[in-house]
């Protein structure tokens, strides 16, 4: 009768950890994984329209780009009392640290888009069978574009910077600054890239995308910051001539 009951025993048992094992090995529903999300174009638009997502303003305190440039230069003044939003105040007044909440604010959002666009890039290489090329070109160069603009604020408030072309990953996440001529390289490679695979105007629902006078302006900005002034000139020249803008 003993021997019975333990039998019962150690076969409930070997059940439940069955049971268990199955229902712990349930694969995780509405997520992605990388190798596996870029099947379709539809799934490449939804990425890219992600990458777009760091540019809004819907909450200024989560974007604080106008504390670094506008409260930072004449522009703007913080007003309020000296202990109202600090940090602020410490950006009007040039006393700034690493952990100041704007600076910290800036860094991981423009991170954040970079880390979005390289998804992208990175889904869509040339090893990809599943999109045409036809597909795949304006999107890619939306995502080069929108890297680009990210770097650029990213190098322009911060200087050296550490230089992501890659997902991010727990290898790369300590990746080193490189010097800042080094990222203007990247800045003017995404650049050239996307103009040429961008359209002149979307239409639609497309409207508001980059464009190729977008990806040109903000290279021959890039080449303004860099003091490259003959080649600033030559490309907003090309902006111009694009026919579009009054």
């Amino acid at each position: 009768m003993i021997k019975k009951y333990i039998y019962i025993t150690l076969a409930s048992g070997l059940l439940l950890a069955t049971s268990c094992k199955k229902i712990l090995d349930q694969p995780l529903l509405g997520n992605y994984q990388a190798d596996r999300y870029f099947t379709s174009a539809a799934n490449a638009v939804a990425a890219v329209n992600s990458a777009y997502v760091p540019l809004n303003y819907a909450d200024a305190f989560s974007n604080e780009l106008w504390v670094l440039g506008d409260v930072a230069s004449d522009d703007a003044v913080k007003g309020g009392l000296a202990g109202d939003q600090a940090d602020i105040d410490r950006i009007n007044n040039f006393d700034i640290l690493s952990n100041n909440a704007a600076v910290e604010a800036v860094w991981g959002r423009y991170y954040n888009g970079v880390s979005k666009a390289n998804f992208v890039i990175e889904g869509l290489s040339t090893a990809n069978p599943a999109i045409t090329d036809a597909d795949k070109a304006p999107i890619v160069a939306q995502a080069k574009f929108l890297r680009a603009y990210y770097y650029f604020v990213l190098t322009n408030n911060y200087g050296s910077i550490p230089l992501r072309l890659q997902v991010a990953t727990a290898d790369n996440l300590g990746s080193p600054a490189v010097p800042q001529a080094q990222v203007y390289a990247q800045i003017e490679k995404d650049c050239t890239e996307a103009a040429a695979a961008l359209p002149t105007a979307w239409t639609g629902a497309n409207v508001g995308r980059a464009t190729k006078g977008a990806a040109l302006s903000l290279l021959a900005k890039a080449y303004l910051f860099e003091q490259k002034y003959a080649l600033a000139a030559s490309t907003a020249q090309q902006v111009e001539a694009l026919g579009v803008y009054e």
